[in-house]
């Protein structure tokens, strides 16, 4: 949880006080981008002094947690926009387990997709959710070409996550890269001819 102040907060039960303690050494940029979208937030529901806003949460369950405990080899980040009523990102982190299924382990609802927000994530939430023994067992992190995600995770690795190598997502890099690089747009020739030579190529890239 985020409020007008940097803080974290873990709350053990509901009747409990939450233990708040010092969320990241923020940057100067960072810092004003944080308070310029609590500022934001916090005037768009009319809130009072007094009152918490709430930007990001992040959530996981036993069940998940102990795939993760038995697969935790390699972890894949992926983040999605409108996937909810106030259309806030939402990063996913996954696995998969010996049959090749997938499965999800961490769930965050993002205010945006800013540098310091990922921060957030791979330095507080990852070892304040995640135990530390099954954080030090993931070998390979793959994520998208996101800069201000992939620098964040560099950032965590060697500390939260000390055994870990960050790589690039191949689908990103080929499929997308391909749409974005190179144009198949040929009037005189059908669109089914080119979707199946679109696809010999990029299986020859992916082999």
């Amino acid at each position: 949880m985020l409020s007008s102040e940097p803080t974290a907060e873990t709350y053990t039960n509901d009747k409990e006080e939450p233990e708040v303690s010092s969320i990241l050494d923020f940057n100067e940029r960072e810092m004003d981008k944080l308070k310029n979208n609590v500022n934001i937030g916090r005037v768009a529901m009319d809130l009072q002094k007094e009152q918490k806003y709430m930007m990001s949460f992040a959530w996981v369950n036993p069940k998940e947690i102990y795939l993760l405990e038995a697969f935790p080899e390699v972890v894949m980040i992926d983040t999605t926009e409108k996937t909810n009523n106030e259309k806030r990102p939402l990063l996913t982190a996954g696995g998969k387990d010996s049959h090749g299924n997938m499965f999800i382990f961490l769930r965050v609802f993002m205010p945006n997709q800013q540098s310091w927000m990922f921060r957030w994530i791979f330095s507080v939430v990852f070892p304040s959710l995640i135990p530390k023994h099954i954080l030090s067992n993931i070998k390979v992190i793959i994520t998208d070409g996101d800069p201000q995600e992939f620098l964040q995770i560099d950032n965590a690795i060697g500390n939260i996550l000390p055994n870990a190598t960050r790589i690039r997502c191949g689908w990103h890099i080929v499929a997308k890269g391909f749409d974005k690089h190179v144009d198949t747009t040929f009037p005189d020739i059908p669109s089914n001819v080119i979707n199946e030579h679109k696809g010999i190529i990029l299986k020859w890239v992916y082999s």
